[in-house]
Protein backbone atom coordinates (compact mmCIF):
# COMPACT_ATOMS: atom_id res chain seq x y z
CA UNK A 1 0.00 0.00 0.00
CA UNK A 2 2.92 2.49 0.71
CA UNK A 3 4.66 1.35 -2.62
CA UNK A 4 7.88 -0.08 -0.12
CA UNK A 5 6.92 -2.88 -2.31
CA UNK A 6 5.77 -3.22 -5.94
CA UNK A 7 2.73 -5.61 -6.52
CA UNK A 8 3.48 -8.68 -8.50
CA UNK A 9 0.71 -10.33 -9.14
CA UNK A 10 -3.35 -8.98 -9.38
CA UNK A 11 -3.82 -5.18 -8.62
CA UNK A 12 -4.20 -3.22 -5.64
CA UNK A 13 -6.21 0.18 -5.98
CA UNK A 14 -6.63 3.35 -3.98
CA UNK A 15 -9.65 5.07 -4.08
CA UNK A 16 -10.11 2.95 -7.77
CA UNK A 17 -6.52 4.00 -8.86
CA UNK A 18 -4.03 1.46 -9.04
CA UNK A 19 -1.53 2.25 -6.56
CA UNK A 20 1.65 1.83 -9.18
CA UNK A 21 0.32 5.40 -11.18
CA UNK A 22 0.23 7.40 -7.82
CA UNK A 23 4.01 8.91 -7.33
CA UNK A 24 5.53 7.27 -4.58
CA UNK A 25 6.10 10.66 -2.54
CA UNK A 26 3.27 11.87 -2.88
CA UNK A 27 1.10 8.48 -1.85
CA UNK A 28 3.23 7.97 1.41
CA UNK A 29 2.98 11.95 2.80
CA UNK A 30 -0.88 10.71 3.02
CA UNK A 31 0.04 7.37 4.93
CA UNK A 32 0.86 6.52 8.30
CA UNK A 33 2.43 3.03 9.69
CA UNK A 34 3.58 1.26 12.30
CA UNK A 35 5.18 -2.52 11.49
CA UNK A 36 5.55 -5.39 13.22
CA UNK A 37 9.39 -4.62 13.74
CA UNK A 38 9.10 -1.38 15.23
CA UNK A 39 11.79 1.18 14.43
CA UNK A 40 14.29 2.32 17.15
CA UNK A 41 16.39 4.84 16.37
CA UNK A 42 19.26 4.23 18.95
CA UNK A 43 21.16 7.30 19.89
CA UNK A 44 18.51 9.77 19.18
CA UNK A 45 16.37 11.52 22.09
CA UNK A 46 12.55 10.70 22.74
CA UNK A 47 11.47 13.59 21.24
CA UNK A 48 13.37 13.07 17.53
CA UNK A 49 12.23 8.96 17.42
CA UNK A 50 8.88 10.44 18.01
CA UNK A 51 9.39 13.31 15.38
CA UNK A 52 10.43 11.26 12.81
CA UNK A 53 7.11 10.42 11.87
CA UNK A 54 6.55 13.61 10.04
CA UNK A 55 9.91 14.79 9.78
CA UNK A 56 8.73 18.54 8.66
CA UNK A 57 7.25 18.69 12.24
CA UNK A 58 10.52 17.24 13.91
CA UNK A 59 10.88 20.35 15.92
CA UNK A 60 6.60 20.88 16.72
CA UNK A 61 7.46 19.93 20.70
CA UNK A 62 3.21 20.11 20.77
CA UNK A 63 2.69 17.32 18.03
CA UNK A 64 5.02 15.24 19.28
CA UNK A 65 4.11 15.10 23.51
CA UNK A 66 -0.26 15.24 21.57
CA UNK A 67 1.05 12.38 19.97
CA UNK A 68 2.79 10.65 22.57
CA UNK A 69 -0.37 11.30 24.87
CA UNK A 70 -2.36 9.15 22.57
CA UNK A 71 -0.55 6.66 22.51
CA UNK A 72 -0.15 6.24 26.11
CA UNK A 73 3.51 6.76 26.07
CA UNK A 74 3.63 9.99 27.68
CA UNK A 75 2.81 9.11 31.48
CA UNK A 76 5.78 7.26 31.57
CA UNK A 77 8.47 9.81 29.59
CA UNK A 78 7.36 12.50 31.62
CA UNK A 79 8.99 10.10 34.99
CA UNK A 80 12.10 10.10 33.48
CA UNK A 81 14.29 12.91 34.76
CA UNK A 82 15.18 14.67 31.73
CA UNK A 83 11.87 13.36 29.87
CA UNK A 84 11.26 14.06 26.20
CA UNK A 85 15.00 15.18 26.03
CA UNK A 86 16.52 11.15 27.19
CA UNK A 87 18.80 9.34 24.27
CA UNK A 88 17.34 5.74 23.74
CA UNK A 89 18.90 2.65 23.54
CA UNK A 90 22.23 3.42 24.28
CA UNK A 91 24.74 2.09 26.85
CA UNK A 92 27.40 3.70 28.96
CA UNK A 93 29.92 4.88 27.01
CA UNK A 94 28.94 4.72 23.69
CA UNK A 95 28.44 8.10 21.68
CA UNK A 96 25.49 9.88 20.14
CA UNK A 97 26.84 11.56 16.70
CA UNK A 98 30.80 11.17 17.91
CA UNK A 99 30.20 12.92 21.73
CA UNK A 100 30.12 10.50 24.71
CA UNK A 101 27.34 9.73 26.54
CA UNK A 102 27.21 9.73 30.59
CA UNK A 103 26.20 6.91 32.34
CA UNK A 104 22.13 7.28 33.52
CA UNK A 105 21.18 5.48 36.78
CA UNK A 106 17.97 6.30 39.40
CA UNK A 107 20.30 8.45 41.55
CA UNK A 108 20.41 10.94 38.12
CA UNK A 109 16.51 11.45 38.91
CA UNK A 110 16.86 13.57 41.97
CA UNK A 111 18.90 16.26 39.96
CA UNK A 112 16.40 19.27 39.18
CA UNK A 113 19.03 21.64 37.69
CA UNK A 114 17.54 22.07 33.91
CA UNK A 115 21.10 23.56 32.65
CA UNK A 116 23.05 20.89 33.53
CA UNK A 117 25.89 19.51 31.00
CA UNK A 118 24.70 16.10 31.81
CA UNK A 119 21.03 16.79 30.14
CA UNK A 120 22.83 16.25 26.67
CA UNK A 121 24.54 13.15 27.94
CA UNK A 122 21.59 10.85 29.57
CA UNK A 123 20.37 7.64 28.19
CA UNK A 124 17.68 5.28 28.63
CA UNK A 125 16.39 2.18 27.73
CA UNK A 126 13.26 1.25 27.19
CA UNK A 127 11.01 -2.38 27.99
CA UNK A 128 8.99 -3.75 24.73
CA UNK A 129 5.67 -2.51 25.66
CA UNK A 130 7.61 1.09 26.08
CA UNK A 131 9.32 0.96 23.09
CA UNK A 132 5.94 -0.37 21.20
CA UNK A 133 4.14 3.31 22.18
CA UNK A 134 6.98 5.15 21.41
CA UNK A 135 6.50 3.60 17.52
CA UNK A 136 2.78 4.80 17.83
CA UNK A 137 3.39 7.61 18.95
CA UNK A 138 5.75 8.09 15.80
CA UNK A 139 2.76 6.62 13.63
CA UNK A 140 0.32 9.24 15.36
CA UNK A 141 2.66 12.12 13.84
CA UNK A 142 -0.19 11.32 10.85
CA UNK A 143 -2.50 10.62 12.44
CA UNK A 144 -5.27 13.03 12.33
CA UNK A 145 -4.35 14.00 8.72
CA UNK A 146 -3.10 10.89 6.72
CA UNK A 147 -5.72 9.56 4.06
CA UNK A 148 -4.74 5.69 5.51
CA UNK A 149 -3.01 4.54 8.53
CA UNK A 150 -1.66 0.86 8.47
CA UNK A 151 -0.57 -0.45 12.24
CA UNK A 152 0.62 -4.03 11.88
CA UNK A 153 0.02 -6.16 15.33
CA UNK A 154 0.06 -2.32 17.05
CA UNK A 155 -1.03 -4.10 20.84
CA UNK A 156 1.79 -6.58 20.65
CA UNK A 157 3.17 -5.42 23.83
CA UNK A 158 0.34 -4.32 24.97
CA UNK A 159 -1.79 -4.95 28.39
CA UNK A 160 -5.46 -5.25 28.01
CA UNK A 161 -5.91 -1.73 29.62
CA UNK A 162 -3.46 -0.42 27.28
CA UNK A 163 -4.89 -2.59 24.43
CA UNK A 164 -8.53 -0.77 24.84
CA UNK A 165 -7.52 2.69 25.46
CA UNK A 166 -5.36 2.77 22.58
CA UNK A 167 -8.40 1.59 20.22
CA UNK A 168 -10.77 4.30 21.97
CA UNK A 169 -7.83 6.51 21.00
CA UNK A 170 -7.67 5.62 17.06
CA UNK A 171 -11.56 5.99 17.43
CA UNK A 172 -11.15 9.09 18.05
CA UNK A 173 -8.45 10.58 15.79
CA UNK A 174 -9.31 8.65 12.98
CA UNK A 175 -13.11 9.75 12.63
CA UNK A 176 -13.45 9.71 8.70
CA UNK A 177 -10.34 8.27 8.21
CA UNK A 178 -9.07 4.79 7.05
CA UNK A 179 -7.18 2.47 8.93
CA UNK A 180 -6.21 -0.49 7.90
CA UNK A 181 -5.35 -2.66 11.03
CA UNK A 182 -3.56 -6.25 10.89
CA UNK A 183 -3.38 -9.07 13.44
CA UNK A 184 -4.34 -12.36 14.83
CA UNK A 185 -5.96 -11.21 17.98
CA UNK A 186 -9.87 -11.66 17.51
CA UNK A 187 -10.82 -9.25 20.43
CA UNK A 188 -9.69 -6.12 18.67
CA UNK A 189 -10.12 -7.52 14.99
CA UNK A 190 -14.20 -7.86 15.88
CA UNK A 191 -14.35 -4.29 16.21
CA UNK A 192 -13.65 -3.07 12.41
CA UNK A 193 -16.11 -2.24 10.02
CA UNK A 194 -14.90 -4.63 7.74
CA UNK A 195 -12.79 -7.55 8.21
CA UNK A 196 -10.70 -9.16 5.62
CA UNK A 197 -9.33 -13.11 6.08
CA UNK A 198 -6.70 -13.92 4.22
CA UNK A 199 -4.98 -17.34 3.81
CA UNK A 200 -2.14 -18.53 1.75
CA UNK A 201 -1.48 -15.25 0.57
CA UNK A 202 -5.12 -15.01 -0.82
CA UNK A 203 -8.42 -13.69 0.70
CA UNK A 204 -11.18 -16.06 1.48
CA UNK A 205 -13.13 -14.03 3.28
CA UNK A 206 -14.93 -10.22 3.73
CA UNK A 207 -17.32 -8.51 5.66
CA UNK A 208 -18.30 -7.01 9.27
CA UNK A 209 -17.88 -9.66 11.97
CA UNK A 210 -21.11 -10.61 12.21
CA UNK A 211 -21.03 -11.41 8.66
CA UNK A 212 -17.90 -13.88 9.28
CA UNK A 213 -19.19 -15.07 11.97
CA UNK A 214 -22.65 -16.27 10.27
CA UNK A 215 -20.61 -18.52 7.85
CA UNK A 216 -20.94 -21.83 9.34
CA UNK A 217 -17.83 -23.57 7.96
CA UNK A 218 -16.27 -20.25 8.31
CA UNK A 219 -12.30 -20.24 8.48
CA UNK A 220 -12.65 -16.57 10.80
CA UNK A 221 -15.95 -18.31 12.73
CA UNK A 222 -13.65 -21.46 13.15
CA UNK A 223 -10.66 -19.45 14.71
CA UNK A 224 -12.48 -16.76 16.62
CA UNK A 225 -13.94 -19.70 18.44
CA UNK A 226 -10.68 -21.44 19.22
CA UNK A 227 -9.38 -18.13 20.67
CA UNK A 228 -12.17 -17.85 22.45
CA UNK A 229 -12.13 -21.23 24.15
CA UNK A 230 -8.87 -20.29 25.58
CA UNK A 231 -10.78 -18.80 28.28
CA UNK A 232 -12.72 -21.42 30.52
CA UNK A 233 -14.64 -20.74 33.76
CA UNK A 234 -14.34 -23.00 36.83
CA UNK A 235 -17.11 -23.56 39.64
CA UNK A 236 -14.96 -20.74 41.79
CA UNK A 237 -16.18 -18.00 39.28
CA UNK A 238 -12.38 -18.05 38.10
CA UNK A 239 -11.38 -17.91 34.29
CA UNK A 240 -8.08 -20.00 33.49
CA UNK A 241 -6.09 -19.07 30.36
CA UNK A 242 -2.97 -21.57 29.39
CA UNK A 243 -0.54 -19.06 28.36
CA UNK A 244 2.68 -21.58 26.90
CA UNK A 245 2.21 -23.90 29.86
CA UNK A 246 1.66 -21.43 31.96
CA UNK A 247 -1.78 -21.68 33.41
CA UNK A 248 -3.23 -17.76 34.21
CA UNK A 249 -6.33 -17.67 36.55
CA UNK A 250 -8.24 -14.49 37.54
CA UNK A 251 -11.71 -13.92 38.93
CA UNK A 252 -14.18 -13.96 36.50
CA UNK A 253 -16.04 -10.63 36.89
CA UNK A 254 -12.70 -8.92 35.81
CA UNK A 255 -12.65 -10.90 32.58
CA UNK A 256 -16.21 -9.40 32.07
CA UNK A 257 -15.18 -5.94 31.89
CA UNK A 258 -12.02 -6.53 29.78
CA UNK A 259 -14.23 -8.22 26.94
CA UNK A 260 -17.05 -5.34 27.69
CA UNK A 261 -14.43 -2.59 26.68
CA UNK A 262 -12.83 -4.86 23.75
CA UNK A 263 -16.01 -5.22 21.91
Amino acid sequence: MARLANVTGGELLINDVNVSNYDPTALRSNIGALFQDIGKYDGLTILENIGLGKVSALHSKELIENSAKDAGASEFIEKLPYKYDSYLGLKPGETVWGHSTGRWDESDSDSDDEDSPEKERVQKNLSGGQWQKIALARAFMRGTEADLLVLDEPTANLDPEAEYKLFETIKKIRKGKTTVYISHRFNTVRAADKIMVMEKGGVVEFGSHEELMALKDGTYRRLYTLQAKGFQSDAEGHVSKDVDGLVVSVKEDTVKKIVAKGA
